[in-house]
């Protein structure tokens, strides 16, 4: 069954540089007022960490996707080229699209065949915090890397300025399976468990950390699903505006700050 089968090696066009981040802002290009973006989907060969490779499939060759960045009412064009071995689509997770643009394969679209383009055409009629991903096997194909923030900012700048953060975070989780050298997609099941994690394409201690001084507040944009609510120190959940996580860092105990010094100082 080729939804859980590993990635064949040979079908691998790229290597990322282990420096390599996922999640870098896709910059557009402006056509008669139309935001023009362009995703290209490939297997590639991605670091989680400096010394472990995984096989994945990914957009622009980055995991996560790169991210997608609008303004509420924006006119947005996403030309999607599929270079991979086996058709895929794109769903935009959370908008209200025209139900041709919404992506799932064999519903309201038929898949991108390998070495062919779909162009997704919408107007943006929300603000919040969104994500993209593959709509066709989507077991096999986001659980490999295909998926990407899409973080829609307010029309009236207002309404993010009071939120009062310091600090602006994406964060993207996913589970990785790898076995005798070879990748496949993590599943909940027996034979299909995860036995890598990542934050953001890199597993611990690759991940970037988060740096803030007390009494600063970071918004944190988590285009997921999670089952247990993000808390504070002081066991209270974290504020949740928006369609993001409003979280401030209230005091540092002993524990705390001997543990910042101890891993300043091996660095």
């Amino acid at each position: 069954m080729r939804d859980m089968a590993a990635v064949d090696p040979d079908e691998s066009s790229y290597t990322a540089p282990a420096s390599a981040r996922g999640d870098q802002p896709l910059r557009p290009q402006l056509v008669d007022g139309v935001k023009v973006f362009r995703l290209e989907a490939s297997v590639i060969r991605w670091h989680i960490l400096s010394n472990r490779v995984v096989y994945a499939y990914a957009f622009n060759h980055q995991v996560p996707g790169p991210r997608i960045e609008l303004t509420e009412g924006d006119r947005v064009r996403i030309v999607v080229t599929n270079h991979l071995p086996e058709p895929t689509t794109v769903h935009w997770h959370g908008l209200v699209v025209p139900n041709a643009m919404d992506g799932p394969a064999e519903i309201t679209q038929a898949p991108i065949q390998p070495g062919d383009s779909y162009t997704y055409e919408f107007t943006v009629q929300q603000a919040g915090t969104f994500m993209y991903h593959t709509h066709d096997h989507a077991d096999r194909q986001q659980a490999l890397g295909l998926y990407g923030a899409l973080i829609v900012k307010p029309k009236n700048p207002a309404l993010d300025r009071r939120l009062n953060y310091q600090h602006d975070v994406v964060i993207e989780l996913q589970e990785w399976l790898v076995r005798d050298g070879l990748t496949y997609p993590a599943m909940l099941m027996e034979g299909g468990l995860p036995n890598f994690f990542t934050i953001n394409g890199k597993a611990y201690p690759d991940t970037q950390p988060i740096r803030m001084r007390v009494g600063e507040r970071v918004r944190h944009f988590c285009p997921m699903m999670f089952e247990e609510r993000l808390k504070d120190q002081d066991g209270e959940p974290s504020e949740v505006l928006g369609g993001c996580l409003v979280a401030r860092v209230d005091q540092l105990t002993e524990q705390d700050q001997s543990r910042i010094h101890r891993r300043e100082a091996a660095q």
